[in-house]
């Protein structure tokens, strides 16, 4: 299973979350030249979603008991 369809498979925002951060990370290890935008675009997502994810995933322990990742997004402002 791609990273893709992982992330069209799973309902939690966390998950979610975790999947983009961890392509992005890997892609970034196999190619310096890998930008956010790039993982926006193979996602189907917006290039802030992405930096908003790559930042919950570093600061989940902070926002592990959030509910929603609206939630996460105001803790961590």
């Amino acid at each position: 299973m791609t990273y893709k369809e992982a992330y069209k498979s799973v309902k939690d925002w966390k998950k979610k979350a975790s999947l983009i951060s961890m392509f992005h990370h890997k892609m970034c290890l196999k190619n310096d030249k890998w930008t956010m935008r790039a993982t926006a675009l193979y996602f189907g997502v917006s290039l802030g979603k992405v930096s908003e994810d790559i930042k919950i995933v570093l600061q989940m322990e902070k926002v592990k008991n959030c509910e929603t990742r609206h939630d996460a997004l105001i803790i961590l402002k």
